[in-house]
């Protein structure tokens, strides 16, 4: 949390300095005095066209007083802290229960306190209500299906709507229209549960909301025997090529394994090795970042077991790069704990000699127990 916070000052102190408002940014010298125009502004945040966070911030005064930082009380009148903000959303009738999330940050600059209320960058816009919203009659009305944004410095203002082109981008956004083709595929390979695959007989699978997605899998042919293929009772390895395509057109390829006399099958793991004396020692792993990890997690039903008649190979998932090169620096500087390790895994090890690469198994099974002991994703 402290570097977070670091990092969030830093960001907050670089839009003070600027000495003015923005698309994704907006001060005010006090807490809203009442409710309906904190919800316009977290509504029109929320809705803004920035790929990244938004930030209400509160206690800082506005470009025309020279975006001075005032500060904050503990006693400030209407001041909320997160529970109340999130109480306070929670009872408000947005559309499809889709709400912003938010996040309320205290940062303490030159002595003075100032909240941080955080719209998290998510791709749900628009936001928009289906019941109307004010306390009470001195209270400016938040119109129900009225749809509110902020371009520059300007909200929508609270009786109008934002302009259609505008509306129309952010539905774009929500459905994806306006990634690039790569980006929507890698988003819908993460949607897993949504993938009708039949890998065993027509070496076929396909996206059920958006079928012109699929990935096929050419005729395999046999191999070289990885590694791996010692965690099964068969050497045996067959191979060939994954293609993943929206409609006709080829978007990604990535080589997929069979196993143990193909009674297993999984997209080619990557391998990470760590350097320690004269032998080559390392580790398969899933990049879910990646094309190969997050086909592992559909055909495994995101379990990335791969097992048959025994344990399975060990590869590891981590979630992104920096998880991954977290855990290889760490590895590198601490490999005593993994050789200290006791191991009485069963490999198959007949002809040895047959692998493509010559890597310590059992040191490799090891490096995959110590992950799931002891590293927290």
């Amino acid at each position: 949390m402290g570097v977070f916070l670091d990092n969030l000052k830093d960001i907050i102190l670089d839009l003070i300095d600027s000495k003015r408002e923005g698309t994704y940014w907006d001060f005010k010298e006090e807490p809203h005095e009442d409710n309906s125009s904190l919800l316009h502004d977290l509504i029109c945040l929320a809705n803004c066209n920035h790929e990244g966070d938004k930030y209400l911030i509160l206690g800082v005064t506005d470009p025309a007083k020279g975006c001075e930082i005032k500060g904050l009380t503990s006693e400030q009148k209407n001041r909320k802290n997160q529970v109340k903000l999130i109480d306070f959303l929670s009872n408000v009738h947005f559309a499809a229960e889709n709400r912003p999330e938010i996040e309320i940050q205290k940062l303490k600059i030159d002595e003075k306190e100032i909240d941080v209320i955080i719209i998290k960058n998510k791709r749900f816009k628009p936001y928009f209500l289906t019941k109307d919203y004010n306390k009470s009659k001195k209270e400016k009305i938040v119109r129900a299906n009225y749809i509110y944004t902020r371009i520059g410095d300007k909200n929508t203002s609270i009786d109008k709507s934002a302009d259609y082109n505008h509306i129309k981008e952010m539905w774009k956004e929500q459905f994806g229209l306006n990634l690039k083709i790569e980006d929507r595929f890698k988003e819908l390979l993460g949607d897993y549960k949504n993938w009708e695959c039949d890998f065993d007989g027509k070496k076929l699978a396909y996206h059920k909301i958006h079928p012109e997605f699929t990935i096929e899998l050419s005729k395999s042919q046999k191999g070289d025997m990885e590694p791996y293929c010692a965690f099964y009772l068969s050497n045996s390895l067959y191979y060939g090529k994954s293609t993943f395509k929206h409609n006709s057109t080829l978007i990604f390829e990535w080589n997929y394994v069979y196993c143990d006399d193909c009674r297993v099958l999984f997209p080619e793991p990557s391998f990470r090795t760590v350097n320690r004396n004269t032998e080559t020692h390392g580790f398969y792993y899933y990049n879910l970042e990646k094309i190969s990890g997050l086909f592992a997690r559909i055909i495994s039903n995101n379990s990335f077991v791969f097992e048959t008649r025994t344990l399975g190979f060990p590869v590891i998932v981590f979630k992104d790069n920096e998880n991954l090169n977290e855990f290889a620096n760490f590895l590198e500087n601490n490999f005593n704990i993994i050789e200290e390790m006791e191991s009485d895994e069963l490999l198959n090890l007949n002809d040895p000699n047959e692998y493509r690469r010559m890597i310590n198994l059992e040191t490799l099974e090891k490096i995959k127990r110590f992950h799931e002991e002891n590293w927290i994703i």
